[in-house]
């Protein structure tokens, strides 16, 4: 089975196990860009019957660097003014099937030109025009030393926001990966069928307004209504019954005089004193 390996380029990089690598991060809003197109090309490939191996921008720290029929690496320019896009080989002395790369990367640039209205400004040795964005970054791209089998790297427009192919870009994502599948697909001799259109969302329905409320009066105060006073009940006089005389209290008789001791009260106490040690 022909076996395709697509780069999503600067994802991951700031993990790579090279240092000097971890900066790359690529042009704004591209690192969250590439994944996504990868994603989608591979699906439409997957549909086609080609194999599909999916890298991101660490592929250069892997163990192993198998032989695919075609390794392509998914990358926007950032914003130079000039709306267009390019394909590039490697230069020929980092590229190990140098023939292939340029007869892949020929079919997969006039297939994105055709379908996206864009500027072709890819590797001069692909036969499109003198005008290029060719230079050292794509004819020695990093990950050329490592892989194995053809080479391309695609710029796919200028997508940074303001720049001139942001639009297309980042609203017409089904666009740009169908043209990019379509000319790997007829590369390697595949005959293609465009995928469907998704649906598009239907519209939010559309509220109904809540009715305007209209203000209640408050109704009138009722009048007081007269509360008549209880009338007035007199009290029931309680009959008291009448309090019994009293029978009068026999007077105590006071108690007897004791008799004096024997020899008298003076011998008494003397006697006494002498029983208690009382001088």
């Amino acid at each position: 089975m022909t076996t395709v390996a697509i780069q999503a380029g600067h994802l991951g990089i700031a993990s790579n196990c090279s240092s000097d690598m971890r900066s790359g991060t690529g042009a704004p809003g591209e690192v969250t860009w590439t994944p996504v197109i990868r994603n989608k090309v591979a699906a439409i490939l997957k549909a086609h019957n080609l194999g599909v191996v999916l890298l991101d921008a660490n592929a250069n720290c892997l163990a192993t660097h198998p032989t695919y029929d075609l390794t392509l690496c998914i990358h926007y320019q950032s914003n130079t003014g000039h709306s267009g896009f390019g394909v590039f080989v490697p230069d020929a002395s980092v590229d190990r099937d140098t023939t292939k790369s340029v007869a892949l990367a020929k079919v997969i640039a006039k297939t994105y030109a055709a379908r996206t209205k864009l500027t072709n400004y890819s590797s001069p040795r692909l036969g499109f025009g003198p005008v290029t964005w060719e230079n050292p970054n794509t004819q020695y791209y990093y990950l050329w030393k490592y892989q194995n089998g053809p080479l391309a790297l695609i710029e796919c427009g200028e997508g940074a926001v303001g720049a001139p192919d942001h639009t297309l870009l980042w609203t017409k994502q089904d666009v740009i990966a169908s043209a990019i599948a379509e000319g790997i697909c007829l590369a390697f001799g595949k005959t293609f069928v465009v995928p469907p259109t998704p649906s598009p969302i239907p519209p939010a329905p559309v509220p109904v307004p809540f009715p305007t409320p209209v203000p209640v009066p408050e109704p009138p105060p009722l009048p007081p209504v007269p509360v008549p006073a209880p009338p007035v009940v007199p009290p029931t006089p309680v009959p008291v019954p009448p309090v019994a005389p009293v029978a009068p209290v026999a007077p105590v008789p006071p108690d007897p005089a004791p008799e004096a001791p024997p020899g008298g009260w003076a011998a008494f106490i003397a006697w006494l004193r002498r029983l208690l040690g009382i001088a």
